[in-house]
């Protein structure tokens, strides 16, 4: 597989949920614009079309560690950092730079430093207003670098004690509009006390319908209205965080306007508000704020002007307006929101 980029300025939101559904790693980073005169008419996701944008690929080849990148962010210092199936990579431009997970580190005792990762296999990066890097792991909790030194701290599930990370699997990371780090795992929802270094877990009850609809979150959101997302394995929720209660939106066979499918990829806010969310075997649905109802963006076999595949991993708006929407399976969509139209990028062997 490998990455394809070029070195401006990106971020990915991808965020893979289990062992068995990876990242292949879908981009809208181009190495060629060019500039086309065409009739007003033309919408911009159509001008961008007649641009032929062109992928540079990475590769083991060229210094990654291994060739499945599952996120993507460039920090404050330029730096783009890379998780992968075989530890963390920094690029700087010109050559890669892999921390990886040693077996057995036994770190320095004084403050609980580490050389290594706790886990080869990662998940989300995150980078705070404070300029920290914090990546989630499958299975081996949560890690934050320590630039200085260049170690990391572990952060680990500890069995008794209800202030540790309520399980290792830390799968997405996000910071709010208060410098609140949230990280969504394989048993809850957890909000991290900078101060004292314990989390607070959030959990489904099965009793409550307003706790969370499942425990495994994949992604979190924030949108312009103050209003805090989770989606997870079972369902979406709008998490009230004031006093620790949900809205829970699920799929209804009886509704065709509920969600089109429960297991949540990603969730995205547009440039204009609009709410977007990638489901794992629905497609792509857009939320209505006033009717509380989805609209679906679905796959149809005889339609080749809709989404490519209907487990949608990723959604980004590019700084032209460009709204693309990355799938597991189908490749790279651009989407024309003017026509409704989607327009595939894929691979190609003998194109390369």
């Amino acid at each position: 597989m490998g990455v394809c980029f070029k070195r401006e300025v990106f971020k990915f939101l991808n965020p893979p949920f289990n062992k068995l559904l990876y990242l292949t790693f879908l981009a809208y980073l181009f190495l060629l614009l060019v500039t086309v005169h065409l009739p007003a008419q033309t919408s911009d996701s159509e001008l961008f079309l007649q641009q032929e944008p062109k992928f540079r690929h990475f590769t083991v080849a060229d210094g990654l560690p291994e060739n499945t990148v599952k996120w993507i962010i460039q920090d404050h210092l330029g730096f783009l950092w890379l998780s992968t199936q075989n530890g963390l990579v920094k690029y700087d431009g010109y050559s890669f730079t892999t921390y990886t997970y040693q077996p057995g580190d036994p770190g320095f005792p004084i403050n609980n430093e580490r050389t290594s990762l706790s886990d080869r296999n990662l998940m989300e990066i995150l980078e705070d207003h404070l300029g920290t890097i914090w990546v989630g792991t499958m299975s081996g909790g949560l890690n934050k670098f320590n630039r200085d030194t260049e170690t990391f701290t572990h952060y680990r599930h500890q069995p008794g004690d209800s202030t540790s990370l309520s399980h290792d699997g830390a799968y997405t990371l996000y910071e709010d509009k208060n410098g609140i780090l949230w990280i969504g795992t394989g048993g809850g929802l957890n909000k991290f006390d900078r101060e004292t270094e314990t989390f607070y877990s959030y959990h489904h009850d099965p009793q409550d319908p307003t706790t969370l609809s499942n425990d495994v979150v994949y992604s979190m959101l924030e949108d312009r209205f103050g209003n805090f997302w989770v989606g997870t394995r079972n369902g979406l929720n709008r998490f009230d965080r004031q006093i620790g209660k949900v809205r829970r939106y699920l799929q209804d066979p009886q509704a065709p306007h509920s969600l089109s499918q429960n297991t949540i990829a990603t969730i995205y806010e547009d440039i204009s508000g609009g709410l977007w969310i990638g489901t794992a075997r629905g497609g792509l649905n857009r939320f209505d704020y006033k009717t509380e109802t989805f609209f679906h963006y679905q796959f149809e076999r005889d339609e080749p002007y809709s989404i490519s595949h209907n487990h949608v991993m990723s959604v980004l708006e590019d700084h032209r307006g460009n709204f693309w929407v990355g799938t597991y399976g189908g490749g790279l969509n651009l989407f024309d929101r003017q026509t409704g139209r989607f327009y595939r990028y894929q691979n190609s062997p003998n194109n390369p």
